[in-house]
């Protein structure tokens, strides 16, 4: 016979109560569990504490605010949190499409010379090459998009603008 705890092969198991449930386990599993009374009476001692105490059966999972809610309110609550979880993000609802601006790289070397930076200064700042940096300037390469958010915030500038679609 096999323990439905660990899966040994053992010669005997002994029926037993473990985390609420009754399992037929081998000897070494049995320090886990409690001597089960017998089925029946297992059964109804369960059903008994589970309709005496429905409130204690209710609270079991997220949303559940505390005391003083009648189980109406916290469906609802639990009913729209769910709703909002659901909801799908349609990505072509929004107004427009970002993209990088013409004079990106006027943009970064004004930002750079403001705050009075040379391109390596600023490579050390974003955890880039100089030659990145002088290459963006000469518009040689664009950037990708997490360089361009790395830009924007050392150099507190705009890079993306957005494009009605229509």
């Amino acid at each position: 016979m096999i323990c439905e705890l660990c899966g040994q092969d053992a010669p005997f198991l002994k029926p037993l109560l473990i985390e609420g449930s009754l399992l037929k386990v081998c000897s070494v599993c049995a320090k886990f569990g409690k001597e089960s009374p017998s089925e029946p009476s297992l059964a109804s001692k369960s059903e008994a504490s589970e309709g005496g105490n429905k409130k204690a059966q209710f609270r079991g999972g997220y949303g559940y605010t505390g005391a003083g809610q009648s189980k109406e309110e916290i469906i609802k609550q639990r009913l729209e949190h769910r709703a909002r979880r659901l909801k799908s993000k349609n990505i072509y609802d929004e107004s427009g499409e970002k993209e990088l601006i013409e004079d990106y790289h006027k943009r970064i070397q004004e930002g750079r010379n403001k705050l009075g930076w040379n391109q390596e200064q600023l490579g050390q700042k974003i955890n880039e090459r100089k030659s990145i940096i002088s290459k963006l300037e000469n518009r040689s390469i664009k950037p990708d998009d997490k360089l361009i958010r790395k830009l924007e915030k050392a150099l507190n500038i705009k890079l993306m603008e957005t494009i009605d679609i229509e």
